[in-house]
């Protein structure tokens, strides 16, 4: 059984960043640290529950997980470290 940690700067910095409004008065902001993006790129998975059999890799892509609806736990593992799986909420 994996323990689900809480979401914190710390416990996913390993993976990545969180990404946060820099400006808390600002209710709208495009954030990316992608200089060369030009426009929004938007993926959509609808999951239902079963066995995590696999893991996928995207070292090289900006993402961001917006569960829609239900709960939902990410499941990460470190590049040299793939057998060590850690879980967080998006």
């Amino acid at each position: 059984m994996i323990k689900i940690q809480t979401l914190s700067k710390k416990a996913f910095k390993k993976f990545g960043a969180i990404i946060e409004q820099p400006d808390k008065k600002k209710i709208f902001s495009v954030l990316t640290g992608d200089k060369e993006a030009r426009g929004w790129r938007i993926g959509y998975l609808v999951y239902f529950p079963e066995p995590v059999k696999s893991l996928e890799k995207h070292p090289e892509s900006m993402e961001t997980f917006e569960p829609v609806s239900g709960t939902s736990i990410m499941l990460l593992a470190g590049k040299k470290t793939p057998h060590k799986v850690e879980a967080l909420p998006p």
